[in-house]
């Protein structure tokens, strides 16, 4: 799962170009959703890490 993130993240400059002008807005507000949950899965497996470890 992980490896399709940075696989895409490689392709920035190919996958900018190819958002017409008029969708830019759309496409960074979807980025920006993807940010936010991949921010709150980092959050949950912190959790998830701190509850494991031993006191």
């Amino acid at each position: 799962m992980l490896d399709l993130q940075v696989s895409g993240l490689r392709q920035w400059e190919r996958i900018v170009a190819a958002i017409p002008p008029y969708r830019a807005e759309t496409a960074a507000a979807a980025a920006a959703q993807c940010a936010r949950d991949w921010q709150d899965l980092s959050e949950e497996l912190r959790r998830r890490a701190s509850a494991q470890t031993p006191a």
